[in-house]
């Protein structure tokens, strides 16, 4: 099990987002919801790659803390 899956999640969502953009192809029709999911990845893959480098931080700063994670993370 990766201890720190955030960065391959993030990686995840980007190539699913790049993906749906290519599916969109070069003439899209206006749509607010469209817009929305592709907007919610974005900033999806930017929250994993944020919480990836804290997680990594915490890791080398608070191993009791980075043990609490692990132990939670095994149980989901």
């Amino acid at each position: 099990m990766d201890l720190n899956p955030f960065a391959a999640w993030g990686e995840s969502v980007r190539g699913l987002r790049d993906r749906f953009t290519t599916e969109l192809g070069e003439e899209r029709p206006f749509s607010p919801y469209r817009d929305d999911v592709l907007d919610g990845m974005a900033e999806m893959t930017a929250l994993c790659k944020s919480l990836g480098v804290s997680l990594q931080r915490l890791q080398q700063h608070d191993a009791k803390a980075f043990d609490a994670f692990v132990r939670a993370l095994e149980t989901s």
